[in-house]
């Protein structure tokens, strides 16, 4: 790789090298310091914070589901807020895994192939996009999220379809 220099801000969130791209430590510590949300104000904060790492996290969207399900209350129904152990352990599993994840993508390489692996269910849908070089398999991105109402009711072939 040819040299350079990358010059970014202290409140980055990302940290950007010649060889990927890295969750900001600091960043992270503050999230593994923050307190379970008690209001629906906060689990929205927390839960918007960590879409920012999503692409860092496998399945993230399966971790997070628990909370995705009190956040997504409509007005009228605010005062139904509940943070019960379901939403505890999605808050504390994602805390860990923030700190226990590879957190490193690489930038891909174009002579490489690159190698899209989806997985399905009627709740929610992800892939990863990798590549093998000289025997290590290499993360380049992970996407997942939840799947719609309309969705659930999708044929597993057009869920498929769906994730690539």
């Amino acid at each position: 790789m040819g040299h350079f220099s990358i010059i970014y801000p202290l409140s980055a969130t990302w940290a950007v090298s010649p060889f990927g791209v890295k969750p900001n430590k600091e960043k992270i510590q503050a999230i593994m310091n923050l307190c379970e949300p008690t209001t629906l104000a906060a689990a929205n904060k927390f839960l918007g914070g960590k879409s920012w790492y999503r692409k860092f996290l496998p399945q993230f969207a399966s971790v997070a589901a628990p909370l995705i399900s009190v956040k997504n209350l409509t007005k009228p129904n605010r005062k139904k807020f509940v943070w019960g152990p379901p939403q505890r352990g999605a808050f504390l599993q994602l805390k860990q895994l923030l700190i226990n994840q590879p957190l490193f993508l690489q930038f891909s390489n174009d002579d490489y192939p690159i190698i899209l692996t989806t997985d399905v269910s009627k709740v929610d849908l992800g892939g990863t996009l990798q590549q093998v070089i000289n025997g290590e398999t290499k993360n380049l991105y992970y996407h997942s999220q939840i799947t719609s109402a309309i969705e659930r009711r999708y044929d597993p072939i057009e869920l498929e379809a769906l994730a690539i």
